[in-house]
């Protein structure tokens, strides 16, 4: 496991996956794959994950987001902002993730807001350029 984080810290994150193989933390292969920009196959590896903890969970909320899936996003990060999402970790590690969550919340909840009206936020900027 050391040998593909190291490999992903350096920038080779298919040698990175390949040196997982099938036995690695689903959470560290989707990571791997949301970096890669293999957005629907970092979802299908969290899915299939029996347990993630909140760092899986907010892989997965991030994930459906960069997938365009923004109303399951919408759902998940509300789920993620409950106060029993953060059971079990230090206050320092609350406090961070709060405060990541909080940002992906505000661009699932742009996204799902604006959509209607121009298309994403890529076609929003677009449009007043």
């Amino acid at each position: 496991m050391s040998k593909a984080l190291f490999q992903a810290a350096l920038g080779l994150p298919l040698s990175a996956l390949a040196s997982l193989g099938d036995q690695a933390d689903p959470q560290i292969k989707a990571l791997i794959q949301l970096n890669l920009g293999h957005y629907s196959h970092a979802i299908d590896t969290l899915e299939e994950s029996k347990e993630l903890d909140t760092y899986g969970k907010y892989l997965y909320s991030k994930a459906l987001f960069l997938n365009g899936e923004y109303e399951r996003a919408l759902i998940e990060t509300q789920k993620l902002k409950e106060a029993s999402a953060f059971e079990g970790l230090s206050e320092s590690e609350t406090q961070e993730l709060k405060q990541v969550v909080e940002v992906l919340s505000r661009k699932v909840q742009m996204e799902v807001t604006n959509q209607g009206r121009v298309g994403t936020i890529n076609d929003a900027a677009y449009l007043t350029s």
